[in-house]
């Protein structure tokens, strides 16, 4: 198994540097055409709105690595960053208030867990289930109206700096080298890759895979929650519809950055490319006063250009194989 990952590594960093080039020349190209794009300000926004989509997108990675997904990365995004304003609104301790919202989204992949591992659930139906609860609780705690107006200790998790860096760039930044750790340099993240490859084959070599499945979806609620709290702090306000729109985003990133849907096959660092790069698309966009439709557009076309090119690689690598294998004889 680990020569197989030590392998599979290789071959994923002709991608990440392929997608790193990509989003180099896309940063490039916004840099020429917007005035406003290159400035400290808006690379600051970036920044920040980088953070919180890697974490989000950080849960999505060890699903799909895992060989399922999680789009309920969006709904529990607006749900903790719902209850956290209410209990600060409510006159909680932010750091208590904080803590529920991780709570809440602790909960929601745990539940997402159990209904894969014990109830057999298909990873797509829990999690649209959990999508649809966490939304409707939130719009139902909230009224469906925005929570506004926070103290500055709870502020500075997404506006505040230690040091000139925004203090939400830079636990983002931890959190990556966690992920990172976690992913390369432990046995749980060596059996996410193994049951990601084959979770038959995983089994009977003696993992744990339930145990590992569920472990990973609650680690994917815990990392939307944390996503939504931030998002909260970063705006000032939660909205019961915050999260909208994450899910689809933080799957495009992992896709982008070249983890393979059928699990076995990525990484976190790829994906914080992938991140990189959507955040950057969206942004330019806007600064050039072009619609959000057209976000959705160029993002899925992207994903579209990397499944092609995915296929015609692999489609290479075979017909290299053939032709070895003819030489040989």
């Amino acid at each position: 198994m680990e020569k197989k990952r030590v392998k599979y590594k290789t071959d994923f960093g002709m991608k990440n540097t392929s997608a790193l080039t990509g989003t180099i020349m896309v940063f490039l190209l916004f840099s020429i055409l917007s005035d406003d794009f290159l400035t400290v300000y808006n690379i600051s926004n970036v920044l920040k709105n980088c953070a919180v989509l890697l974490i989000a997108s950080m849960g999505t990675t060890m699903a799909i690595l895992l060989g399922s997904n999680d789009i309920s990365v969006g709904s529990v995004m607006s749900l903790g960053g719902i209850i956290t304003a209410m209990l600060i609104k409510g006159g909680a301790d932010p750091a208590l208030a904080a803590a529920a919202g991780l709570a809440a989204g602790l909960g929601a992949g745990l539940i997402n867990g159990i209904l894969i591992v014990y109830f057999q659930a298909n990873f797509w139906v829990a999690t649209f289930a959990m999508y649809s609860i966490a939304q409707g609780i939130a719009l139902i705690l909230s009224d469906g109206n925005g929570i506004a107006g926070f103290p500055g200790g709870f502020r500075f998790l997404g506006t505040g700096k230690v040091f000139g860096v925004y203090f939400i760039i830079l636990l983002a930044a931890a959190l990556l080298a966690l992920m990172y750790v976690l992913l390369n340099k432990t046995r749980f993240g060596g059996y996410i890759y193994a049951i990601g490859e084959s979770e038959r084959i995983a089994g009977i070599t003696g993992i744990p895979t339930g145990k590992v499945k569920l472990l990973v979806f609650t680690l994917s609620g815990l990392c939307a929650g944390t996503a939504g709290i931030l998002l909260a702090a970063k705006t000032n306000v939660a909205m019961p519809s915050g999260g909208a729109g994450y899910e689809f985003d933080a799957i495009a990133a992992v896709i982008i950055g070249g983890t393979s849907l059928d699990g076995g096959k990525g990484s976190v660092l790829g994906t914080a490319v992938g991140v990189f790069l959507i955040t950057v698309i969206r942004n330019g966009l806007t600064v050039m006063g072009l619609s959000s439709v057209f976000h959705y557009l160029v993002i899925g076309l992207i994903i579209m250009a990397v499944i092609v090119v995915d296929v015609l690689q692999i489609q290479l690598r075979e017909n290299r194989k053939e032709s070895d294998a003819r030489e040989c004889k």
